[in-house]
């Protein structure tokens, strides 16, 4: 999975959850439940992040979620 940008100084975890056409493209992805934060910049890089994955085709679109962690070093 594609990793979110860098540079963020902030911490928090984003659940993200996705539409996956049936050709493995993320075509829908927004901050779903489990989400730790309200941090907009954490949510939209996470979300951002999210529609670059590619996932192996399908017969039909999938839903699924992916966790981003976001810590600082």
């Amino acid at each position: 999975l594609p990793a979110p940008a860098k540079g963020i100084q902030k911490e928090g975890k984003v659940v993200v959850d996705i539409m996956v056409d049936k050709d493995g493209n993320v075509v829908s992805a927004k901050v779903g439940k489990g989400t730790d934060t309200g941090e907009y910049a954490l949510q939209q890089a996470a979300i951002a992040a999210a529609y670059k994955a590619k996932f192996n085709p399908a017969d039909k679109p999938q839903m699924g979620k992916i966790t981003y962690y976001f810590k600082l070093k």
